[in-house]
């Protein structure tokens, strides 16, 4: 699910490979339910949305 997710990521935001890393073990910390409810959040929502709530809400 992490690479299905990744995938996702930077087909949206073309991030830079340091970028990458620090997102893929952002996603390593989450387990199999957040990560599937991530991805369909993604569905539902688009990527860029998701993720700007996500990095408001953690930071």
């Amino acid at each position: 699910m992490v690479e299905t997710i990744m995938q996702q990521y930077i087909a949206v935001f073309t991030p830079d490979p340091e970028e990458q890393e620090q997102f893929r073990e952002r996603l390593m910390q989450y387990t199999p339910e957040e990560l599937e409810n991530l991805y369909r959040n993604f569905a539902a929502f688009g990527v860029d949305a998701v993720l700007e709530c996500i990095y408001h809400y953690r930071d």
